[in-house]
């Protein structure tokens, strides 16, 4: 008998959201804090950008998480069709010569 393949979790998008927000508003309102209290105000500036850079990485890290769930549920798939393939007996083919051979089922080694 094939093991089973575990079904790939959902993923906390709206969490990581979350948190990149408020690390971007906190950038931000640091730069302005900082500019206004010792009279700079390029580091409101600064603060902006590290803000947009931050919230541009959340984004990235949003984008990376979903594409790989989505491969790892391509792969889960690929596995249990396999797996099950091997449990119904069906051929399987030999990618070197061609040929098909019948599976009796996995062996104990």
């Amino acid at each position: 008998m094939a093991p089973e393949v575990p079904v790939v979790p959902d993923g906390n998008g709206c969490l990581h959201f979350a948190e990149g927000t408020v690390m971007a508003v906190m950038a931000v309102a640091a730069g302005v804090y900082y500019g206004g209290d010792r009279g700079r105000p390029w580091l409101t500036v600064v603060g902006a950008l590290a803000g947009l850079l931050v919230f541009i990485g959340t984004l990235a890290v949003i984008r990376g998480d979903q594409r790989d769930r989505e491969r790892a549920r391509e792969a889960g798939d690929r596995a249990r069709a396999i797996a099950a393939e091997i449990a119904a007996g069906g051929p399987r083919h030999c990618v070197d010569c061609g040929d098909a051979f019948p599976v009796e089922g996995p062996t104990a080694s």
